[in-house]
């Protein structure tokens, strides 16, 4: 277990089953913060189907998700994830759609689960 995890509350309006909740919190509570930034990962990108056309192919996205896949594998530092992330944060300012801006905010949690592993559990809210 990932020494001072506390499971995230969902960040939005959603109609949780908090049985389901309580097996994904009690699940993650077991995973190293890389393995839980992988996870949030995998939902992000499924995610990215949602995101606005015009942000889709941009490139601050990308470098974002490879900064959180690079942060895994210990060849970039948390410092230059937040740098990533801090541009993907502008990017999410210029949504257009209530969807893309969900989809974005998902992508964002994802990648600042190198950051914090609560984000992790963000992201999949």
């Amino acid at each position: 277990m990932t020494e001072g995890f506390r499971p995230s509350h969902p960040k939005i309006e959603i109609d949780d089953d908090p049985g389901i909740r309580a097996q994904i919190e009690a699940l993650t509570g077991e995973l190293s913060q890389q393995q839980l930034a992988k996870w949030a990962l995998i939902i992000a990108k499924k995610a990215l189907q949602y995101v606005d056309n015009q942000q889709k192919y941009d490139r601050q996205l990308r470098l974002a998700i490879d900064a959180n896949e690079l942060w895994q594998v210990n060849l970039v530092s948390g410092y230059q994830v937040r740098q990533a992330l801090a541009r993907l944060t502008k990017l999410s300012a210029t949504t257009t759609s209530s969807i893309g801006a969900a989809a974005l905010d998902c992508v964002r949690w994802a990648v600042a689960s190198a950051d914090a592993d609560e984000n992790a559990l963000r992201a999949s809210d």
